[in-house]
Parts: structure tokens; sequence; C-alpha cells
């Protein structure tokens, strides 16, 4: 039966490696906005060329949030952030602001730009959208400023959405800089102190594949960054790495991947014809262990019992004195070595009882222990004080 899933095994194994081998190499598709990433959607060759428009040595890296960026900064230069969505939060919004209030300048590419950033710079009503039943291959865009020559970019239809400028923004100043044929907005700056936001809504444009196309898309992507100034530039992946964190944690993450999906079919199958074949062995009947019985109280209950009957009440009523005060060290971690009312002041505060019941059981201890013998009536009375005691105390 072992051999039989060692075989089984193999047969899978080498299915999946000759199936691997002769299938063809997919593209990742995948819009990551990460440096490092060669694929279409990636932006190795965009933080390469930004050396071409900030100059060389200009060029820094980060992930780290806004505030975690921002807060502790006390030198100028130019943010950008290039996501498919960015969402900031009451804090990053304050750092992102009082950076701009100072002077400096924040590019943003995301599709979806929402949160505390976006309704303080009155973009809270915008929105980003393509439309679906365009029959049209590709869309023209240029800029509004006259100062620039005109020329129309064309790019991908279904690599642009349309953003719609609110019809406020809360008294700020929000100016155009690049649109549609069709007179629709896609790149705008909103000015906040002495500094600028800019937001574009499509940051596919500013990925390897717009860059190295063979039109003149790459002029687009450095007009565009021209309008930040020339000096240290940070190139930050916070949103685009929190995006890629989430749907790495999905189950789509291994069936987008060739080679993991095809190892999640063979796991899967394996353990199918594992369970099929381990269905027809019968589960050997499990005994009955009985546990060990604690006799520890009936112990105790025949010990006092024996006490009780020789008619040793002084002896017993030493043991339970001894007992009680053991429990009081575990407890309350007193020590027992002088029953004195430092004593009793320290046990009525830790255990809630009041300081006269325990005034009164120490005299009973001393009582017992300076006397030869007892009799019944004190024992038990003695046993009814410890008895309150615990009830009172929670012992």
């Amino acid at each position: 039966m072992g051999k039989r899933y060692y075989i089984i095994l193999g047969l899978l194994a080498v299915l999946f490696i000759v199936v691997n081998a002769s299938s063809p190499k997919s593209v990742n598709w995948n819009e990551s906005f990460k440096k490092q990433d060669r694929n279409p959607y990636g932006a190795e060759a965009t933080y390469i060329f930004l050396e071409d428009i900030f100059g060389k040595g200009n060029i820094q890296y980060s992930k780290t949030s806004p505030y975690e960026l921002l807060h502790y900064t006390t030198f100028d230069f130019n943010l950008i952030y290039v996501a498919n969505e960015v969402v900031t939060t009451k804090t990053d919004m304050e750092a992102i602001l009082g950076f701009v209030d100072k002077g400096n300048n924040v590019f943003i590419a995301a599709q979806k730009f929402s949160g505390d950033l976006a309704d303080s710079l009155g973009l809270w009503n915008s929105s980003v959208h393509v439309n679906p039943f365009s029959r049209r291959d590709s869309i023209t865009l240029s800029f509004t400023n006259p100062m620039l020559e005109k020329k129309e970019y064309k790019f991908k239809h279904n690599h642009v959405m349309n953003f719609v400028v609110p019809d406020t923004s809360y008294g700020r100043e929000m100016v155009i800089l690049s649109e549609s044929s069709n007179y629709q907005a896609h790149f705008i700056k909103v000015p906040h102190g002495k500094g600028n936001v800019f937001y574009h809504c499509n940051p596919l444009l500013f990925t390897n594949y717009n860059l190295l196309h063979k039109s003149n898309q790459h002029q687009y992507l450095s007009t565009c960054l021209s309008y930040l100034p020339k000096t240290i530039t940070v190139w930050n992946e916070f949103y685009s790495t929190v995006a890629t964190e989430k749907s790495d944690q999905d189950l789509r993450f291994i069936l987008s991947n060739p080679q993991l999906r095809w190892a999640w079919y063979i796991l899967i199958a394996f353990v199918l014809v594992f369970l099929l074949m381990q269905s027809k062995r019968r589960q050997r009947a499990i005994p009955v262990v009985t546990p060990p019985k604690n006799t520890t109280l009936e112990f105790v209950e025949t010990t006092g019992r024996l006490y009780f009957q020789q008619r040793n009440h002084a002896n017993l009523a030493r043991k339970k004195i001894i007992f009680f005060l053991e429990k009081v060290r575990s407890k309350y971690y007193l020590n027992t070595s002088s029953l004195d009312e430092g004593f009793i002041d320290a046990l009525a505060s830790k255990s809630g009882v009041p300081q006269e019941e325990i005034r009164s059981l120490i005299r009973d201890f001393e009582f017992i222990r300076n006397s030869a013998e007892i009799s019944e009536t004190k024992l038990l009375d003695l046993n009814k004080k410890i008895e309150s005691f615990y009830t009172k105390a929670s012992l």
C-alpha cells in the first residue's frame, strides 16, 4: 500500500514537470507599480527614467507610510505615489498637508483616491470611470497649458479613466493640467500653502508598458512630472505595497501563477487519492482508559474522622491551624511566623475579612497552641470560624 502512494506521487510530479516545461510562459499582467518589476504594469523603466527628469543621484526610494516619512522631515523634496488605490488616514493626511504647506510638492497617480486627504482637498465627490461600451482602441490626451507645445498623446482606451472634477473644492483653486479630446480632466493641481498636490487618475500611464511604447507616450509622462521642481525626489511604494500584501494573502495569487496553480492542483489530487485509499482501512477499537481517581480529599476526610473519633481534639485543631496558615502564605504571600497586629491588618486588607473576626481567630489559635487538651465544642467553634473565613475570603 505504501509503495503505491510513492508511485502515484511520482507520476504526478513527472506530469507537473512535463506540463510546466511544455507550456508557454505567460505574461504577468498584475498591476504592481513597483520599481523592481519588469512586467508590463511594473515600474522599473519609470523609476530609471526619473533620473532623466530630476537629475542623476536625486532619486530615492521609500515604502514607509506618509506619517513615518514626513513627520520628522526637515529638508525639501518631491514625493511621488503611483498605485491602483490611495486611501489616506487622518495622521497621513496631516503629515502630507504639513509637508506641502512648507512649499513641497506631492504627486499622486491612482485610479481610486479617497480618505482624509481626498476630503481635505475637496475631491470627496470625484470619481474615475471608463466607458465599457466604447469601441475605440485608443484615446487622446493633451495638456491645457498654453505655454506648452500643442501635442496629442494616444493611449490604449482601457488604460485611461475619466476624472470628474467636483463642483466644489472647499474654496481651493483647482487647475486642470491635462484633459482628453472631449474635455474630460485627467491631471489636476490643487495648491495648498506654499506647495501643491498633483493628482493623476491614470496610474497605468506611468508603467513600463506606456513608457516603453514606440509612440510619444514617454513624453507625456515626462511633461506631467516636469510640473515638479528639479530636486530630490522620493518614489514611495507604501500604497502599492499594501495592495500587493493584501492580494498575496488571497488564493487568487496562487491561481494567477501557472506554477503555483499546478502545484495546488497536484496537492489536491494527491490528498484525494490518499483519502480514497485510506477509506478502506478499518479503525482499531480504542480502549477506554479510566482516569486515575483523585483520593486526596477522601484521605483528608478519613484522617480527620480518625482524629475526631479518637477524641484527639487538640491535635486535630493544631493541624487545621497549620493547614490554614499554609493557605494564607500561598494565597496572600504573608509571613505567618508572627501573628501580631501587623499580620492581622495585612490579612484583613488582602482578604477583605473584618479585622475583628481575624483577631478572634488568632486568639483561638494562641489558646489551642497553649492547651494540652480542648473540648469538642471548642474544636467545632474553631472549624466554624475557619470555614467562615474561607467563605468570605474566597479561599
